[in-house]
């Protein structure tokens, strides 16, 4: 056996008397790499027919390229390759220059760019929206009729003769009576008379029993002959704020 030294790392190790004359690696899988890629470039590979050390136009790098390519290479890789031909078709460098140019928008009448095979006629996708509303969109049929309220006048729908606030004004209301919600309370009506009452009912609603405490709000106190002036002990009751609207809304 020989003593030897790796080209790469230059650890000692024994090869056979025959490979004496020849470069090999100790056998380490990085020393190999390594060996095998400046082995396998220009001079020290087998088949070198005369290659080629160039600069990278983009990033300066030196690279090597072969035979073939040695002429319409120009960039170490494909990322400076894109950069040079994204300036090369850009502006006065592209073949279709200012074949698109004149193009104006139909909404905004702004000018932009476009590929002289697509005929488009808005600048963008937001112009093409807002132009394609009410009569300029291709399925407009004229829209719905329009109609006036009897009452004030207003737009309103073709089928409806009042617009809703006329519809629901006070004598329309399906729960008006009569005005008795703008009638006054008697001078007797005041905060210790409805303390006396929510007393006596113990604090619960003489309708569904549900107490105070649970509805987390005071009850209130209801007119039983829906008379405000009629302040008799015996003419009011507590009752909680569902069971009072309850109440008002029966004739």
């Amino acid at each position: 056996m020989v003593h030897k030294n790796c080209p790469i790392c230059k650890i000692e190790f024994k090869v056979i008397p025959a490979l004496k004359n020849v470069t090999i690696t100790c056998g380490n899988k990085s020393c190999i790499k390594k060996w095998m890629s400046i082995s396998r470039i220009g001079n020290n590979n087998n088949n070198y027919r005369g290659g080629k050390n160039k600069k990278c136009l983009v990033c300066g790098k030196s690279f090597y390229v072969g035979p073939v390519k040695s002429k319409t290479r120009k960039c170490c890789s494909r990322k400076c390759a894109g950069i040079i031909h994204s300036k090369a078709m850009s502006g006065e460098g592209n073949s279709r220059f200012g074949e698109g140019a004149k193009r104006v928008c139909k909404f905004c009448g702004k000018k932009y760019r476009s590929s002289p095979s697509l005929r488009l006629k808005f600048c963008s996708q937001k112009c093409y929206d807002n132009f394609k509303v009410g009569k300029n969109h291709p399925s407009w049929k004229g829209g719905k009729p329009q109609n006036y309220c009897i009452d004030c006048g207003n737009k309103i729908g073709y089928y409806s003769k009042r617009c809703n606030k006329c519809k629901f004004k006070k004598e329309r209301a399906p729960n008006w009576q009569g005005g008795k919600s703008f009638e006054k309370y008697g001078l007797e009506f005041d905060d210790d008379l409805k303390k006396l009452i929510r007393k006596r009912d113990k604090y619960e609603c003489q309708i569904c029993f549900k107490n105070q405490k649970q509805l987390k709000r005071k009850l209130h106190v209801h007119h039983i002959d829906k008379n405000k002036k009629n302040n008799d002990i015996k003419n009011l009751v507590a009752v909680c704020i569902h069971c009072h609207m309850k109440l008002h809304r029966k004739k």
